[in-house]
């Protein structure tokens, strides 16, 4: 993916900065060109408006993201335009800083004693760590709701963006709210008579309709 949205760290301080970028036509059939979300024919640009600030090397991102995008209508398979309106808010921490997942302890093994010793050794890991001052890693590694990762000298945003977009798509996106689906071709429609004959009742019915006429006699 083509990176749009960067934030430069040498730009950013311990102050929020704002910063305000575009979601136009171009970035968004970019962006999102494998997931049947398009660029909706004549909305405006979105944007994208946040602030951002450095706490120690992790870069702290609040803002909203508002563009009107479009999908599959689910009933015709026409544009079905939805507008994204979401509040963004996440932290980025430097990749180098984010320890890889362990695998549990004991895991492979039923030994009672190695899935103890494996336990009591994260416990007393955790509280060294605890006793320092220092992050809790294995929390970031195992929870890392709201933290993203960087590297290099630039914060990339678009990854982001696009998981927020992705996620306000509809589950049965309509064109319309009465949109009455795919047109059946005329020359594959039938007759509009079609299933009646005049008067002419169908000999199953024929019991049901003498049942009518006596219920009818007796209700006079």
């Amino acid at each position: 993916m083509t990176h749009a949205i960067r934030l430069p760290l040498e730009d950013l301080d311990e102050s929020p900065k704002p910063y305000r970028f575009a979601l136009d036509a171009a970035w968004v059939g970019r962006a999102l060109a494998d997931t049947g979300i398009r660029p909706s024919a004549g909305a405006a640009d979105g944007e994208l408006r946040l602030t951002a600030q450095l706490s120690g090397r992790d870069v702290l991102v609040q803002g909203q993201v508002h563009v009107v995008v479009a999908t599959d209508c689910a009933r015709c398979l026409e544009d079905a335009a939805f507008p994204v309106d979401v509040d963004l808010a996440t932290v980025f921490v430097p990749v180098d800083t984010v320890p890889a997942k362990r695998p549990a302890a004991g895991k492979g093994s039923d030994a009672p004693d190695a899935k103890a010793s494996g336990k009591a050794a994260a416990k007393t890991d955790k509280s060294a760590r605890g006793a320092h001052g220092d992050h809790d890693d294995d929390d970031l590694a195992e929870d890392d709701g709201g933290v993203d990762t960087y590297s290099g000298e630039h914060v990339e945003l678009d990854g982001l963006v696009r998981e927020l977009i992705v996620l306000e798509e509809p589950m049965q996106p309509l064109c319309r709210p009465d949109c009455p689906g795919i047109p059946i071709p005329e020359g594959v429609r039938p007759p509009a008579d079609f299933g009646r004959e005049g008067d002419v009742v169908d000999p199953r019915l024929s019991p049901l309709m003498k049942l009518k006429r006596a219920m009818a006699q007796t209700e006079e």
